[in-house]
């Protein structure tokens, strides 16, 4: 009698059991901030202070908080660069640089100053102060002046806050018409993402001009305050990789002529999809971006510096995947150049497969002057670091595959 007993405790014990891992499997734990807005941010904003206070919750399946523990405040002591006059999210010093094309180093910060050497395309640098055109730049061995219009500068190293995510570093997602692009599609195009110990993490490498990535903080900026953020596929490409999209596309078009067809329907052709000449991609003066909705973020500090950084985003609907070189990608039915004051006009005849995420980047880049492609939803061009590279000979013969970039400190 008693073994029957036993033996019934025991399966009703089972059961119990089996109904908690069942509810169990329904509940998680995600780090949320502070006690007012649980699921809004990890780090808010306290007066002059930038206070950073995660909890750890846990959330039933409904997403109602079940409990919640929270951590200690974290007061960061650093300075937020663009409250104190900055035109960046960070300041130029200890950021990685490096020369576009042959680039005298000069004694003093002058074009007529002597010369210390040449440095060729593609050697880096670190920046430690700038004045007007020109960075006093370190390199191994030496230091002295170059003129920054003949040069590129990391962007996560002045941008941290926007979200980087090179996928023709990583498996590029680049096809046509839906078919995948031989010897590009899911492959490594080239390198270019390593640890940014100015960041304290493994970051993709962007390069662009200088005159661009003031322009990309505007950019942001406007995306911030509506609660989004501009989320940045590529900056600079290396001759190279374009080259390799050019061939890739051309042996796609020889055997498939569904492909062709489409890409050459009405006015369209193969140079709307890829440049077959210097890319402004290879200029350092063009961007490939999509955009999200902010969900969390906290605060971080670098040297003397306070930066945002965005820890979750959703992002927008889009026509088409990144990269897909096609008209299904196309704001416009046809091909024509657009112009910044036309998208803020509201002048432009979209295309009926524009999604209002597409709208918002339009928007955002039309505010800080880039002009978009007609033929690619995420295409920018930055006009004045277009015309100044062509004007320079940029046509990006190199590749940047190391940071020197170093935490920002205030300097007097």
């Amino acid at each position: 009698m008693l073994r029957k007993v036993l033996n019934g405790f025991k399966i009703l014990f089972i059961m119990v059991l089996m109904m908690a891992i069942g509810t169990l499997a329904l509940v998680y734990v995600s780090r949320v901030p502070n006690f007012a807005e649980w699921l809004n941010y990890r780090a808010y904003d306290a007066g002059d202070e930038a206070v950073s206070r995660i909890a750890t919750a846990i959330l039933d399946r409904d997403g109602e908080v079940i409990a919640m523990e929270l951590e200690p405040e974290v007061i960061l002591t650093g300075v937020r660069y663009s409250e104190a006059g900055g035109a960046l999210e960070l300041p130029i010093n200890g950021a990685t640089g490096w020369a576009a094309i042959n680039t005298p180093l000069r004694r003093e910060p002058t074009s007529n100053a002597s010369t210390i050497k040449s440095l060729p395309p593609g050697q880096a640098f670190v920046i430690l102060e700038g004045t007007g055109n020109w960075w006093y730049v370190e390199l191994s061995d030496e230091t002295g002046w170059v003129d920054r219009r003949a040069c590129f500068i990391n962007l996560p190293d002045v941008l941290p806050s926007m979200i980087y995510t090179n996928t023709n570093v990583s498996s590029s997602l680049k096809s046509s018409n839906g078919f995948d692009i031989p010897g590009i599609s899911w492959q490594q195009l080239y390198h270019a993402r390593t640890y940014n110990p100015r960041l304290g993490r493994e970051e993709y490498i962007m390069p662009a001009k200088f005159s661009m990535a003031l322009s990309l903080y505007e950019v942001q900026q406007f995306a911030l305050a509506g609660g989004d953020t501009i989320i940045l596929y590529e900056a600079f490409r290396p001759a190279e990789a374009q080259r390799a999209v050019v061939d890739g596309m051309n042996a796609l078009i020889a055997e498939n002529t569904f492909v062709r067809d489409a890409i050459t329907r009405g006015s369209w052709n193969l140079g709307w999809f890829i440049s077959t000449g210097v890319s402004n991609h290879q200029r350092g003066a063009a961007v490939d971006v999509s955009i999200g909705s902010v969900r969390y973020f906290e605060y971080r500090q670098t040297g003397d510096f306070i930066y945002r950084h965005i820890l979750d985003y959703r992002p927008y609907i889009m026509p088409t995947n990144m990269h897909e070189l096609s008209p299904w990608a196309a704001i416009v039915d046809s091909p024509r150049s657009i112009s910044a004051a036309q998208i803020l006009a509201g002048n432009v005849r979209m295309s009926s497969t524009v999604t209002p995420g597409v709208m918002n980047l339009q928007t955002a880049f039309a505010y800080s002057g880039f002009t978009p492609l007609a033929s690619e939803w995420w295409h920018f061009n930055h006009p004045p670091s277009v015309n100044s590279a062509r004007d320079r000979g940029f046509t990006g013969n190199f590749h940047t595959e190391t940071v020197y970039s170093r935490p920002p400190v205030i300097t007097n």
